[in-house]
């Protein structure tokens, strides 16, 4: 075990040196590439490598450089966020006076916004900005967009000088289920079938019924009672009649039923897919009518 750690330590040192290296050599190129804007006279690059080079490894040269630059460039908002950067160290000397004057001068027009989200990235007026870290921003309208993940907000504001201004991203809600459906009117779709049923054996009744009445007239013709009449003629006479009238009868009960079922079909009864349709199948000699529709 302590040869295990031994060498773990030996491994470390070398690793956090090169590290330390990488941090210096970026911060010594970003603080190069601010003295070359600042001789060409362009203090906010100036202002932003100097800022650059002190937060990547915090050097009170770098800071107090950065400062001056903000202050020739006008840049309220980095001047103000490198007071608080001044102030947060607790130095003095130079870095702390120019820092004092940097607040004189910029502190009446900015603000402070902080985006308040678990992990998300966020953006003002399209400048990426910290989550959960307070920036100094101009006072003014911006826009301000914050993204987790899919989703995305947008939320302008308009921000006072002084104010600080929170925005806080809601966590998402789980989708919520669907209100159970209230029970439809109507009535039961057993109806139409029942009705059907009904149809179908007063049909069957009427056909045996027609069927009866012709057998009927057939033996009437057969005995030649169309011809002369003789007895027996007249039995058949009635029993013809009495065939036709109840043939007619139930004609009329059948498509009395029928449209019944009908109605019941489309404007009565609740069907599951809300769909109900008359179907009509041709047959040798006519069509066959009926009605579609689920339960």
């Amino acid at each position: 075990m302590s040869l295990l750690l031994a060498v773990a330590a030996f491994t470390a040192v070398p690793r956090a040196r090169a590290e330390d290296t990488a941090r210096s050599r970026a911060a010594s190129d970003a603080y190069d590439r601010g003295a070359e804007a600042q001789r060409r006279g362009d203090f906010a690059t100036a202002a932003q490598e100097f800022a650059r080079a002190d937060e990547i490894a915090p050097n009170d040269v770098a800071l107090l450089s950065a400062l001056e630059a903000a202050l020739h460039a006008d840049d309220a908002a980095l001047g103000m966020t490198l007071t608080a950067r001044a102030a947060a160290r607790n130095g003095e000397g130079a870095a702390v006076d120019l820092a004092a004057k940097l607040r004189a001068k910029f502190g009446g027009r900015v603000g402070r916004v902080r985006v308040a989200c678990g992990t998300c990235s966020a953006t003002i007026d399209g400048g990426a900005v910290a989550p959960n870290v307070i920036s100094w921003i101009t006072a003014g309208k911006h826009l301000v967009v914050v993204r987790d993940g899919a989703r995305a907000i947008e939320r302008p504001i308009e921000l006072r000088a002084g104010a600080l201004e929170e925005i806080v991203l809601p966590t998402a809600e789980p989708a919520k289920p669907p209100p159970p459906r209230a029970p439809e009117g109507g009535l039961s779709p057993a109806w139409v079938w029942v009705g059907l049923g009904v149809t179908a054996v007063v049909g069957g009744v009427t056909i045996w019924s027609g069927t009866d009445a012709i057998r009927q007239h057939d033996v009437f013709v057969t005995d030649r009672c169309d011809q002369a009449a003789h007895t027996g003629c007249a039995g058949l006479v009635d029993d013809g009649r009495a065939a036709v009238v109840r043939t007619n009868v139930l004609l009329g009960v059948t498509a009395a039923a029928a449209v019944v079922t009908g109605a019941l079909a489309l404007f009565a009864v609740r069907w599951k897919t809300g769909e109900t349709a008359f179907v009509l199948s041709p047959t040798t000699g006519g069509a066959v009518a009926g009605l579609r529709g689920s339960l």
